[in-house]
């Protein structure tokens, strides 16, 4: 067996120091958040790669005579690695980001020269890649600070509407008679949304953020056609709000405009403008919250301003997709006043009905899907009945981390059966309630399995019901 000699062991242990040190240098690295380490350069990982490079600075180093200054070190008790551990985390915290700081830059020069003008992604392959990615950080701007909103309107209007006695902070920014586009003076004043004229409408548009098109055209009016996915929508942002012929002097209709603009400006922020996952901070979580308190304090007395209808349409579609830590009382009695004030569209009942279902307020929820499907059986913009049964079943193969999964279905049952005969209605049962026994996150859940029964039941007996009624009209 070969024997090392003393001086031979002395000299390598300053090698076999400087190893670990390095590696310990770049393992701190990626955990204060580089994570580009983890990326392969020519097949190997860089950070591996990060280690040759800083065991070689630190080798080069040693050898010019700088090793007299971790001599300094070691003479006051301290090893190689400890020093490293001790001194270096608040220098590499900062060198960790450069990457991701750079890459960042690069981008906002490049939006920055080419504008609007810039070649617009795939939306659906950019939507997918980023959710596979997980969710994302809130801009700035839509956590931290107030929403700017510029004011193109006459002065006593623009008066009115920045005295508007409202929860959040809105900076609100006059503009004098500017001939150009809303768009334009977002860009130019760096506003988040414009209020302005339009015709004689009084209409509020933010400002483009991201590559996709707006989910909804408008709050004040019901989306078209009538389908499982405008019924519940997973994103809500608008393109912008009207507010249609008013002079403003109700302060309460002042207070829902400016809610109002704060959440579509909130929501056009969103992450991927995607409804947020569950447990994750929602940007638009208070301005929504501030519109459901407003809806419920005025269901007796502002159910007719076309703000008032607005803010019901956006909040029922905001939250049968999003989950919320308000109380039962506060859903409900939000779900109440939105389903008055809009009693005739159909996509606010089965969005009250879903959560219902999910409140265990089956009975409510059965009486709402009821309603919403008389209305449905006049509408000409539903969609056909066999095309909406796909989205149910993706929701029951795919829902079972999503608490609000099972409202949907129970009352997206409604846009399936909506075109379709009582025999055809009972065939859609049996497939379903029997693809249903094999869904994973329904097995033990018989209460589940017995509503959506029950809203076939109910659902047949309407169509029953219309058949006498044609058969004895003839």
């Amino acid at each position: 067996m070969h024997h090392y000699s003393q001086d031979q062991h002395r000299a390598a242990a300053p090698l076999t120091s400087l190893l670990i040190a390095s590696c310990a240098v770049v393992g701190l690295a990626y955990w204060l958040g580089a994570t580009w380490l983890a990326n392969q350069i020519l097949g190997i990982p860089g950070g591996l790669w990060a280690v040759a490079v800083v065991f070689a600075t630190m080798r080069w180093a040693e050898r010019r005579g700088v090793d007299s200054w971790f001599a300094n070190f070691r003479s006051r008790g301290l090893s190689t690695i400890e020093m490293m551990c001790r001194h270096l985390p608040a220098l590499i915290a900062p060198i960790a980001s450069v990457p991701e700081r750079v890459a960042n830059a690069a981008q906002g020069a490049k939006q920055g020269w080419l504008g609007n003008e810039q070649d617009t992604p795939d939306p659906i392959n950019y939507g997918i890649s980023n959710i596979q990615e997980g969710p994302r950080t809130v801009p700035s701007r839509a956590r931290h600070m107030p929403v700017r909103v510029g004011i193109d309107l006459s002065d006593h209007l623009a008066t009115r509407l920045m005295n508007s006695p409202c929860a959040i902070r809105v900076d609100w920014i006059p503009l004098r008679n500017q001939s150009l586009r809303s768009q334009e003076l977002c860009r130019l004043h760096r506003l988040d949304a414009v209020v302005h004229n339009q015709g004689d409408m009084i209409v509020a548009t933010p400002a483009e953020v991201g590559p996709l098109e707006p989910a909804w055209d408008d709050w004040a009016a019901p989306s078209n056609p009538i389908t499982y996915a405008s019924v519940f929508p997973m994103r809500t942002d608008a393109a912008h709000i009207s507010f249609g012929e008013t002079n403003f002097s109700d302060p309460i209709e002042r207070e829902i405009a400016a809610t109002l603009i704060d959440a579509i400006v909130q929501l056009r922020h969103a992450p991927l403008r995607v409804a947020t996952v569950p447990g994750s901070a929602a940007p638009a979580h208070l301005p929504m919250q501030h519109l459901a308190r407003v809806i419920r304090e005025r269901a007796q007395t502002h159910t007719l301003l076309p703000s008032y209808r607005a803010a019901c349409r956006a909040v029922s579609a905001w939250l049968a997709v999003n989950p919320v830590d308000w109380s039962d009382e506060d859903i409900l009695a939000t779900l109440a006043a939105c389903a008055g004030a809009l009693s005739h569209e159909p996509e606010v009942l089965l969005r009250a009905a879903a959560i219902r279902f999910v409140l265990g307020e089956d009975k409510a929820g059965l009486e709402a899907v009821v309603a919403a499907d008389v209305f449905l059986h006049d509408r000409s913009d539903r969609a056909s009945s066999e095309s909406q049964l796909p989205f149910v079943q993706s929701e029951l193969s795919m829902g079972g981390d999503d608490p609000l999964a099972f409202g949907r279905i129970a009352a997206g049952l409604s846009l399936c059966a909506s075109g379709a005969s009582a025999d055809e209605i009972a065939y859609m049962r049996d497939d379903l309630l029997d693809e249903a026994r094999f869904v994973e996150w329904l097995i033990g859940r018989d209460d589940e399995r017995l509503v959506l029964m029950q809203v076939f039941r109910e659902l047949q007996r309407q169509r029953d019901g219309a058949d006498s009624t044609l058969f004895q009209a003839a």
